[in-house]
C-alpha cells in the first residue's frame, strides 16, 4: 500500500511539472579578498602604527571616528554569497498561473576592525561576523560648522 501511494504521489508531481515550468538557479559572488590570519597576527597592539597597518592590509572599506574623537576605527570587510533555489510555475486556467519560489541566500560578511588612538598607534583588533563587529558602533553626527 505504501508503494502504491508513493508511486501515485510521484506520478502526480511529474504530471504537474510537465504542464508547468521549473527553473533552477545557483550563483556565487565574492567581494573583497579576505584578510589573512597571518597578516592580522603580525599587527601588534601598542606598537603597530597606522601606516604599517595600511601597508600590510591596504585601504579599509570604512573609516570611523572613535567615540572620544581622538582616534579612528578602520573596518575591513569581505563577503561571500551563495544563492541556490528553484521556481515552479503551473498554469491554473487559461488566464492564470500559480508560482512558487524558493531561495537559500547565505550571506556571510566577515570583517576585521582596527582601533587606533590619537597617536595613530593600534590599540586593539577585533575580527568576526560584520553584524557582530558593528552592533555596538554608534556613528557620530557631524559637527556643525559655523561660517
Amino acid at each position: 500500500m505504501r508503494c502504491f501511494r508513493a508511486r501515485w504521489a510521484y506520478l502526480t508531481l511529474v504530471a504537474f511539472l510537465l504542464e508547468g515550468c521549473v527553473q533552477f538557479n545557483w550563483s556565487r559572488v565574492s567581494r573583497n579578498t579576505p584578510i589573512g590570519v597571518k597578516v592580522l597576527a603580525q599587527l601588534e597592539p601598542g606598537t603597530s602604527e597606522l601606516t604599517e597597518c595600511l601597508q600590510r592590509m591596504g585601504a579599509p572599506l570604512l573609516v570611523l571616528e572613535t567615540d572620544d574623537g581622538q582616534g579612528a576605527i578602520l573596518l575591513y570587510v569581505w563577503h561571500t554569497e551563495n544563492n541556490r533555489g528553484f521556481r515552479v510555475s503551473l498554469p491554473v486556467s487559461e488566464y492564470a498561473s500559480a508560482d512558487f519560489d524558493y531561495d537559500l541566500l547565505h550571506t556571510k560578511a566577515k570583517g576585521a576592525m582596527l582601533f587606533f588612538d590619537g597617536d595613530w598607534l593600534l590599540r586593539s583588533v577585533r575580527e568576526g561576523q560584520l553584524l557582530d563587529l558593528t552592533n555596538d558602533l554608534q556613528r557620530r553626527r557631524p559637527a556643525l560648522m559655523e561660517g
